[in-house]
């Protein structure tokens, strides 16, 4: 029988509120269980995500229901956590309340914002309408049925212009997100292409991969970044570096010197800006990258009430270097962020010193067996490197469950050579597909 906390008497109780049931969000929480307080959650989702794995989602490696946990299952049994879907419509700091997207609203005597990031198209906005981006589960199950709808109309395509630019398929940014959604291209298809769709010539597919960096992940070491060049390209990824997207329309990108690309599926994985926050919070207070700058404690300047953690957070350490926008920063933010609001409620433990951030290292997966990562100031490459990628994520991920069935589904893939089968609806289509077909249907036979 699951033991169950009595409930307290929440009125009389200090109330905190958590905006954002990401990694920082929920590591404040579960920080908090048991803790003398009104604890309530926000998300406009009802479900914890664990974004590193969205890519395999995307690619049909792994089911969405494998890297996705309900909140309110997170924090059964517990009477301190409740959970909330809603969103949040602004944040006052005079007042200490919060406005929900629902017409709600409540008071705070804590708030901590973990809204996480978003993508921002380096000064083009319009570029969001032609692309798909992964930040979330519907995102991913587009990107997964756009990615096999492709195949499926190069299949029966009679012009050959059109069928190229169906197996064109162009990644922007070479960061961990673009160069393992590109390694996962450069296995998966051409096996599937093979097998499944003879009709096919498989030199007609295409997987590039552009960014204007002389190579790719930038942020790691060197070596490790011509280290996962190399293998890309050895799986047939056309890795171009060193190459700034001038512009992107509807099924195409231009780069420089008018050479432009015709391709039905078009992925950003480049610039990220903090979410959320920056919108709520007075402009004063915002910096660059819609990121809010916070104290060695996380607290927002002159509101000692107000925490903002993760992807949202201008947070630096002793040194005055910005924290990287990675999970585990968030987790620790998380953590630490709880630790401070216990203290608060209970002064006889004592405030923890400033927040550090231990960092443990950053990975990239690559292929089977391949993967590359930066582990305490070793770098490290190869088959080593993706065993312990995928004890690390299997271990993050929330739940014993959710680790069996990915491991299953890991399992399967490698004995087998075969992804979770993809059922096509309509998901993986553009808005102006959609568009297009209400039109025709609305048309007089």
């Amino acid at each position: 029988m699951a033991h169950t906390t009595p409930a307290p008497d929440r009125d009389s109780l200090p109330k905190v509120v958590i905006v954002g049931g990401g990694f920082g969000g929920l590591a404040v929480a579960k920080g908090l269980h048991d803790a003398p307080a009104d604890v309530l959650l926000i998300d406009q989702r009802n479900h914890h995500l664990f974004q590193p794995m969205l890519y395999q989602v995307a690619m049909g490696q792994v089911m969405p229901g494998d890297i996705a946990e309900p909140l309110r299952r997170v924090f059964e049994g517990d009477a301190t956590v409740r959970p909330r879907m809603d969103a949040v419509e602004g944040v006052d700091l005079d007042a200490r309340r919060i406005d929900f997207a629902s017409g709600q609203s409540t008071h705070y005597d804590m708030l901590v914002l973990a809204p996480g990031a978003r993508f921002q198209y380096l000064g083009h906005p319009e570029w969001e309408a032609h692309v798909f981006t992964l930040k979330n589960l519907e995102q991913a199950m587009g990107m997964r049925e756009r990615i096999f709808s492709a195949l499926e109309q190069a299949g029966h395509a009679e012009d050959d212009a059109a069928r190229r630019a169906h197996l064109s398929f162009v990644i922007v940014g070479a960061g961990p997100t673009g160069v393992e959604l590109a390694g996962a291209l450069g296995r998966l298809l051409p096996g599937i292409v093979d097998k499944q769709f003879p009709e096919i010539d498989r030199k007609q597919l295409r997987i590039m991969l552009i960014d204007p960096k002389p190579r790719a992940l930038a942020t790691m070491h060197e070596s490790l970044g011509i280290y996962a060049g190399q293998r890309l390209q050895a799986m047939g990824v056309e890795l171009m570096t060193e190459v700034a997207v001038d512009d992107i329309g509807d099924g195409w990108v231009q780069l420089p010197d008018e050479q432009r690309i015709d391709a039905t599926t078009i992925i950003w994985a480049a610039g990220m800006e903090g979410a959320g926050a920056g919108d709520w919070l007075p402009e004063a207070l915002v910096g660059k990258g819609n990121k809010v700058p916070v104290g060695a404690d996380l607290t927002v300047p002159n509101h000692p009430e107000v925490f903002v953690i993760g992807d949202a957070a201008a947070a630096t350490n002793e040194d005055g270097e910005p924290y990287p926008g990675l999970a585990a920063v968030a987790k620790q933010q998380g953590a630490y962020v709880a630790d401070v609001i216990r203290a608060r409620l209970d002064p006889a433990r004592g405030p923890p010193s400033r927040f550090h951030y231990k960092d443990y290292g950053t990975m990239a997966i690559i292929a089977n067996g391949c993967a590359v990562g930066e582990i305490r100031g070793h770098d490290v490459d190869g088959l080593s490197a993706w065993l312990l990628w995928g004890m690390v994520h299997l271990y993050s991920l929330v739940s014993a469950g959710k680790r069996v069935m990915v491991l299953a589904s890991w399992l399967w893939a490698m004995l087998t050579g075969r992804h979770q089968r993809v059922l096509l609806t309509s998901a993986g289509r553009h808005k102006r597909d959609t568009e297009a077909d209400s039109a025709a249907a609305s048309k007089p036979s």
